[in-house]
């Protein structure tokens, strides 16, 4: 993780790897294994890629919130 942002009212990781178009909604884990949140933004060019802009997490916290 290298940051986060406001997106639409909450929070968002931003990551320093490339994720990729098709992976949305996937599981973004830790080193340790754990589940950080799910992939909300990728691209189909990793050699164009900013991370401000397209590798996005939605955090887990947020997640759980929505359960209740």
């Amino acid at each position: 993780m290298i940051g986060s942002r406001l997106h639409f009212s909450f929070r968002r990781y931003l990551l320093d790897k490339a994720i990729v178009v098709g992976n949305s909604g996937g599981p973004v884990i830790d080193m340790n294994g754990k589940v950080i949140g799910v992939a909300a933004t990728g691209t189909s060019e990793r050699s164009d890629a900013n991370p401000e802009d397209q590798f996005g997490v939605i955090p887990i916290s947020y997640l759980m919130k929505l359960e209740k």
